[in-house]
């Protein structure tokens, strides 16, 4: 079963998408990724919203501007999360359904893709307890850099 349904605005963005595909995969998260506009092509993406909600889908996470309001357009067809990742700086949802909004670009769409994880780990505890390590590991990285860097200047 897809747990999660990423919906890109433009081909071009695949390149912004690519840790957060990498983090489903560690993570066994079935996962598609589709390219919609809500203002292109209206009724295809409310197909794969209402088809991928029939489906059990869990969370949707949506790449795109503000110009295009996939986001809001997928908000009003289902009552699923949605998760919204700019891909800049002015692309902000102009809807009063509820969307999550992410940080921008490449690092957004990671951080989706962590927040999408998290959301199915309520449900999940093998999944939970995996998130759980790999948070751990990222805090013994971060750890080991101090180490590695520490300086200390005592006079």
């Amino acid at each position: 079963m897809l747990k999660i349904l990423a919906l890109l605005l433009h081909e071009s963005d695949l390149a912004l998408t690519k840790k957060g595909q990498e983090l489903f995969a560690d993570f066994s998260i079935s996962y598609e990724l589709r390219i919609a506009s809500a203002h292109q092509n209206p009724a295809f993406l409310e197909e794969l919203v209402r088809s991928f909600q029939k489906q059990g889908g869990q969370l949707i996470i949506c790449l795109g501007n503000a110009t295009d309001h996939g986001a809001a357009w997928a908000s009003s067809l289902c009552n699923l999360p949605i998760l919204l990742v700019p891909v800049d700086e002015r692309s902000q949802s102009p809807s009063h359904l509820p969307i999550a909004t992410m940080g921008c670009g490449a690092s957004g769409f990671t951080q989706a893709a962590l927040f999408a994880l998290q959301v199915l780990a309520m449900h999940d505890l093998a999944l939970a307890h995996e998130l759980h390590r790999y948070r751990q590991s990222l805090a013994f990285q971060g750890i080991q850099t101090d180490k590695q860097h520490r300086i200390l200047f005592d006079v």
